[in-house]
């Protein structure tokens, strides 16, 4: 990274713009690979920008592949597929067929991030036809096929693929890739109930990504465990792994600059949340007075206050009141960490005595320039509470919730939607009781059912039907509390499809 920064500033004092798009494009995917999304885009946007003036179709393929996969990491498919296509364009345009390639790989990739294993074959099968044997290119193709395979329940052709690719990321010292497959291999394992395996491929995985310094894949590996040791019904360890997962994943979030950034990374992630919540009722469950359904209750809350830190924080600068000195070393220690780690990545893919010697330097300087950021970070919260409260918000508490915000004649009824089974919490300063209601989908389009009628209530034989949706709507969400609802003012915390509803609508339920 430092090595491309210094090109790039040489590239614009000579006034060399075709190569200085290049160099951006380089910079863009080592800051994309590390983490740093809005630095990436825009260094993607700048290489497209000065390559209009002369640079190969080659290059500017690659800087629209590149860009369409940090959109595919922020869970914008549609803008993914479009850079895709252009770089397919261009690469053809260029009879370039290793990079056709890598673009009919990544339109596969992006069916398969819908969730459209059907529609992701024809294009890998097209990627696969112009990969060379034995090589990168192919052992990643076959990655990819391994997942489609894997979504289309055809689990052995998954694991043929997996099994071919493996050796080659392994041959050729490509950590990050075997580091891919691993985890890949890990969730056809889980899924076929192989909790030995999958446990190995998932611990191997964390263990590569934890090198790697990957935030985002290192908490995949950890809700791979977590899913495994739940399985073998090690709740607790369970919960630990998912615990460890969150953090690693709001840890990389904090590190976006922009909020819609910040905000895009945040909805991709929103499983891990649903996963431990639903953990932790499984656990309240099994023992009803360990406080499991109000530590769920507070992973909903963790999960909200991040997502309104995302609707509300500004940019460092306007942060209130942060000394600025304080801010500029913070940003100091936090790009020398990142290069730090990105030359560490580097070291550990070699295997010669040279590298392990350097390695440990690296390691010792790593540790110190944390141990740094961690004082200056403490600095910041001591200087300035609000910089505390926007970059490290701490969410509230059942205990608080019911302390200091409810009052006697206050009911609080906080949702949350799960895949498989949603949750209902009720709070009053005294209790707090919870309840398991129908997955995300059922109630979404219960809820849409419910908003369709209203629309058209003014006929009125629409205002009937209406009202019998509502009603009926009204019991499964209101029913579990119909005993705590007389003479009580509701505050409701919505989640999902439920935002959209106007409880306000929802009549009484029958008791």
């Amino acid at each position: 990274i430092v090595d491309y920064r210094s090109t790039l500033s040489l590239r614009r004092l000579l006034g060399d713009r075709v190569r200085e798009a290049t160099t951006a494009n380089n910079l863009g995917l080592a800051l994309h690979r590390r983490g740093r999304y809005d630095a990436a885009a825009a260094l993607f946007e700048r290489a497209l920008e000065l390559g209009q003036e002369g640079a190969s179709p080659k290059e500017r393929a690659n800087t629209h592949l590149n860009r369409g996969h940090l959109n595919l990491d922020l869970g914008q498919t549609e803008r993914a597929r479009q850079d895709f296509g252009e770089a397919l364009g261009l690469y053809r345009q260029a009879r370039d067929s290793d990079g056709e390639a890598a673009a009919w790989n990544a339109i596969g990739k992006a069916f398969l991030e819908e969730k459209n294993p059907s529609s992701a074959l024809q294009p890998l099968q097209k990627a696969l036809a112009l990969r060379q044997p034995g090589r990168l290119g192919q052992a990643v193709t076959l990655t990819t096929f391994g997942v489609a395979y894997r979504q289309l329940n055809r689990l052995e052709a998954a694991r043929k693929a997996y099994a071919e690719a493996l050796p080659i990321f392994v041959r050729l010292g490509n950590t990050r890739e075997q580091a891919v497959c691993l985890l890949n291999l890990g969730w056809l394992e889980s899924a076929t109930h192989r909790d030995d395996p999958a446990f190995d491929d998932f611990d191997r995985a964390s263990g590569l990504f934890a090198k790697l310094k990957d935030p985002p894949y290192l908490a995949q590996a950890l809700r791979g465990k977590a899913e495994v040791l739940r399985h073998r019904g090690l709740l607790e360890d369970a919960r630990q792994a998912m615990e460890a997962a969150l953090t690693e994943i709001e840890r990389h979030r904090f590190r976006q600059e922009s909020r819609t950034t910040r905000a895009s990374f945040f909805a991709t992630q929103q499983p891990f949340y649903d996963f431990l919540i639903d953990l932790l009722m499984e656990m309240h469950r099994e023992k009803p007075d360990a406080g499991y359904d109000a530590q769920a209750l507070g992973v909903g809350e963790r999960a909200l206050a991040r997502s309104l830190l995302d609707a509300l924080a500004a940019s460092r600068t306007e942060l209130g009141g942060a000394p600025p000195q304080l801010l500029a070393r913070e940003r100091g220690l936090e790009a020398a960490v990142d290069e730090l780690g990105a030359r560490r990545s580097r070291l550990a893919e070699k295997d010669d005595k040279a590298a392990r010697r350097e390695l440990g330097a690296v390691d010792a300087e790593l540790a110190q320039k944390r141990e740094d950021l961690e004082r200056v970070n403490d600095e910041l919260r001591a200087a300035s509470p609000r910089y505390a409260a926007l970059t490290q918000p701490q969410p509230w508490s059942a205990a608080e919730i019911q302390s200091q915000l409810l009052d006697r004649d206050t009911l609080l009824l906080e949702y949350r939607l799960g895949l498989k089974r949603s949750f209902l919490w009720a709070l009053t300063p005294d209790s707090l009781t919870s309840f398991d209601l129908p997955g995300r989908a059922e109630l979404a389009e219960k809820v849409s059912q419910v908003s369709g009628r209203l629309a058209r209530s003014r006929a009125k034989k629409m205002e009937i039907s209406a009202d019998l949706q509502l009603a009926k709507l009204s019991q499964l969400l209101l029913g579990p509390v119909s005993p705590l609802l007389p003479g009580k003012r509701l505050l409701v915390v919505g989640d999902g499809a439920l935002q959209t509803l106007p409880f306000a609508a929802l009549p009484e339920p029958v008791g």
